[in-house]
């Protein structure tokens, strides 16, 4: 009888933390979505940069042949120079 209590109460703290651990996870999911909803302006910056970055790079990588063969063929003159 009394082996039947002890297992009962350590079944309900048990049964109530889990209940507690489900409740904290609901919590903390609702302030993710709400954070995400809220974020939606920030995103939209981003994409904006992360578009022009990406311009910028393809100018850069179109340039930068260009800039090597100048380069290289200044390098050649000084050393028929040299």
């Amino acid at each position: 009888m009394y082996f039947m209590t002890i297992y009962g109460i350590l079944a309900l703290i048990v049964y109530l933390a889990v209940i507690a651990a489900f409740i904290y996870l609901f919590i903390l999911l609702v302030k993710a979505l709400k954070k995400y909803l809220s974020s939606k302006e920030v995103r939209e910056e981003k994409n904006v940069v992360r578009k022009s970055l990406g311009k910028l790079l393809k100018e850069h990588r179109i340039q930068v042949p260009q800039i090597y063969w100048l380069f290289q063929n200044f390098m050649e003159s000084v050393q028929k120079i040299c």
